[in-house]
């Protein structure tokens, strides 16, 4: 098989990755984009659909393999131009993770709430779903992707957990 990665502007150049990367063009002047949520996200998914579509055009991929949210949903529109099974590789649930952006507790309870509604809405969609953890799989079931299509797929090395913070639980799902 071949590989291509689209991805954001931003980011390390990898020596070692012997693949062609198709980086998305930037609004921002700043060499990196934040993870986090803000105004100019949405239109850095925007140049980052618009780079995957013009890079699948001409390598006619068998698949989209899609990486966290942003990925999913560049993925998701890509597949309604081009037909394409779309492969989502999660890395976090939105729920928990989007309010701990925010100290205002308005914005923290509206995070939760978009959050919950990414989950629900968007993995379902994937043809596929690699999970990194059995508790990952269970919550993307109750958020209603089929269990044929959950696939819990480790990584590749094991980290110890740390001593100077306690673990957090990823919220309960909502059926």
């Amino acid at each position: 098989h071949t590989v291509e990665v689209v991805a954001y502007a931003a980011g390390m150049a990898s020596p070692q990755l012997a693949v062609p990367v198709h980086r998305a063009g930037t609004i921002l002047r700043r060499s990196a984009l934040n993870p986090h949520p803000s105004l100019a996200k949405p239109l850095h998914d925007l140049l980052l659909a618009r780079t995957a579509l013009r890079a699948a055009r001409p390598m006619r991929p068998e698949l989209l393999h899609a990486h966290n949210f942003e990925g999913l949903a560049v993925g998701l529109w890509l597949r309604r131009r081009t037909g394409l099974p779309v492969v989502y590789h999660q890395h976090n649930l939105l729920e928990p993770e989007l309010p701990t952006y925010f100290r205002f507790p308005p914005l923290r309870w509206a995070g939760r709430g978009l959050g919950r509604w990414a989950d629900h809405a968007l993995p379902a969609r994937a043809d596929a779903c690699i999970v990194l953890h059995p508790e990952a799989a269970s919550y993307l079931q109750a958020c209603g992707v089929q269990e044929a299509r959950l696939h819990v797929v480790p990584p590749g090395i094991e980290l110890q957990p740390s001593t100077k913070a306690s673990p957090r639980r990823c919220a309960p799902a909502m059926a």
